[in-house]
């Protein structure tokens, strides 16, 4: 498996955690931000910068996402993969 590929798996766990949370997160965190990384549960955040801030700090490998807390996903889903 090739460095980005690895990435890109990482990237669908995190984001399977995040699906596994979204029903809890919608009823107490609606209109946040979950960070995830290294499929740890999700941190939440007020502010879209706050999340990925803390994402640069907490996973510099940059292997984390940052998800909006919607009851419907959008479909243009931001993945930070670092080069």
């Amino acid at each position: 498996m090739s460095d980005r590929d690895e990435k890109l798996a990482h990237m669908e766990a995190n984001y399977s955690v995040f699906e596994q949370h979204l029903e809890r997160l919608l009823k107490e965190h609606p209109g946040s931000y979950a960070l995830i990384g290294n499929e740890d549960a999700p941190q939440v955040f007020a502010r879209l910068d706050e999340a990925l801030s803390q994402g640069c700090v907490a996973y510099p490998s940059g292997d984390f996402i940052v998800q909006e807390i919607v009851p419907q996903v959008p479909i243009a889903t931001a993945f930070h993969v670092a080069a």
